[in-house]
């Protein structure tokens, strides 16, 4: 995956979260980093919501790259956007599962080399489209009506995305 590639689908990711924009609506959130996840990475739990207010971009960016495009960056660019930005929303661990879901291979929520192998030889617009399905129906699963419009269309854009990276 080119540097390009990567400024590509972590730029995704920040639109589609709003940017720096600070909120409180459900939790403490900045760039998408809620309060637990900044607490995970910076390995201290007595973190306020004032230190999600403060967050830099810089640190939404380390934060993102390690914990949510890592586990896909060997994937196929399209594919690694759709997993990345759906694991960003929603946990690596589900991402990763619903594309092995797609691909017919062992479903460990970890992307290994049975994965990896599949996604390589897939039609990438076919998986991506059955991944964005997927991912409306876990959407469509949730009940959390205030929510389900913002999703499906980040879904919609994700999968648009997506398919743009496909060579």
């Amino acid at each position: 995956m080119t540097p390009a590639t990567v400024e590509k689908i972590f730029a995704f990711t920040m639109l589609m979260e709003g940017g720096s924009k600070y909120t409180t609506y459900d939790v403490p959130t900045k760039y998408g980093v809620t309060l637990s996840t900044l607490r995970a990475f910076r390995d201290n739990p007595k973190l306020a919501a004032s230190d999600v207010e403060n967050l830099t971009e810089d640190e939404a960016r380390k934060i993102y790259m390690s914990r949510y495009l890592l586990p896909f960056m060997s994937l196929p660019d399209g594919l690694a956007l759709i997993c990345a930005d759906h694991g960003y929303n929603c946990s690596p661990d589900r991402s990763a599962r619903l594309l092995q879901t797609v691909l017919h291979v062992d479903i460990d929520g970890k992307i290994g080399n049975e994965t990896l192998g599949a996604a390589r030889l897939c039609d990438q617009s076919m998986t991506i489209e059955r991944l964005a399905w997927l991912q409306k129906n876990y959407y469509n699963s949730l009940d959390k009506p205030q929510y389900i419009h913002g999703w499906l269309n980040r879904c919609n854009a994700r999968s648009e995305a997506a398919l743009e990276l496909v060579c």
